[in-house]
């Protein structure tokens, strides 16, 4: 039962765009315009206020697909993140599905 608790704010955020959008919620609606809307993806990347928690939105997009997260990259503020940023879009085997 706790773990739907967790998941109702996060869906009604996603649904209706609420501001109660945490980062789980900001990684969902950015992970649905990954690879289709690049503007959309920046947009709701933006809308994260802790450039910490911006840096790892845009590493977990671009682990999803390495080979489509290389813009992501490009506005990384800190130095882990820019470090991490370029590793996992160096390699991108990472983001291939198993056989």
């Amino acid at each position: 039962m706790g773990a739907i608790r967790a998941v109702v704010p996060v869906i009604l955020a996603v649904l209706f765009g609420c501001d109660l959008c945490d980062a789980d919620c900001h990684f969902l609606r950015a992970q649905a315009t990954f690879g289709k809307d690049d503007a959309a993806t920046l947009a709701e990347i933006a809308a994260v206020e802790d450039p910490v928690e911006r840096d790892m939105l845009r590493l977990r997009l671009a682990t999803l697909d390495p080979t489509r997260g290389g813009f992501l990259c490009r506005d990384v503020s800190t130095d882990y993140g820019r470090a991490r940023c370029e590793q996992v879009v160096g390699r991108p085997h990472l983001g291939a599905e198993p056989r």
